[in-house]
């Protein structure tokens, strides 16, 4: 038995899935992308009142928690890069 249903874990997927699109156009910090996302999914699987249970960080919902995990999955494949200095995303230049 998994700790999140299906539908909280799709999360991770639509990150995967439309990040890449969205930094074509322009980087964007955490927030940003966590808007987009929200929009996409909507706010039933976007459960604010569900929180990751971690350990680390409780308070955070743990939509939130699967796109960060999203963005893991999206520098791991060198799809997208972090910039410290602007605490953007933006897509990998090849």
């Amino acid at each position: 038995m998994t700790k999140y249903d299906s539908k909280i874990r799709s999360i991770r997927g639509i990150t995967r899935k439309e990040v890449p699109k969205l930094l074509k156009k322009k980087s964007k910090n955490i927030d940003e992308i966590f808007v987009h996302i929200k929009k996409i999914a909507g706010k039933e699987i976007c459960d604010d009142n569900e929180f990751c249970s971690c350990g680390r960080l409780s308070q955070r919902p743990e939509w939130k928690h699967q796109i960060r995990w999203g963005l893991v999955d999206l520098k791991y494949a060198n799809r997208v890069t972090f910039d410290k200095n602007t605490n953007k995303y933006s897509t990998k230049m090849t």
